[in-house]
């Protein structure tokens, strides 16, 4: 992927009740720091209602390179008050998704630490 290129994927998790499709954008790739933006493009639905409209709920991580074998993560999630329909988003949802990139981008197997947040 390239600075500016924009894909999309289809996701099916535990706040909806069907797939889900999501813009990731490659805001900056450097061989020291990654930025990548995440968007919902359609709604997320629970059954019938909708729980999310389109680009409500969004995501920008940031990784950066500390040294030759380490990584440093942080990212900033974001949903609008307008959106949070059916209570709060789940904490543990988001800390595992936040793991899982992690997990992916700095080559760790997904069965090894950190360990995924708890249910």
């Amino acid at each position: 992927m390239t600075t500016g290129a924009t894909l999309q994927f289809v996701q099916s998790d535990n706040r909806s009740s069907g797939a889900v499709v999501y813009r990731l954008q490659m805001r900056e790739r450097l061989p020291e720091r990654l930025i990548v933006a995440f968007e919902n493009v359609s709604p997320v639905k629970s059954w019938v209602v909708t729980r999310y409209g389109a680009g409500v709920l969004r995501t920008v991580v940031f990784f950066h390179h500390v040294s030759r074998a380490e990584w440093s993560f942080y990212g900033i999630w974001g949903i609008p008050e307008a959106g949070r329909f059916l209570g709060n988003a789940p904490t543990a949802s988001y800390v595992n998704r936040a793991i899982a990139l992690f997990r992916h981008v700095a080559g760790i197997p997904p069965t090894r630490e950190p360990p995924a947040a708890p249910r």
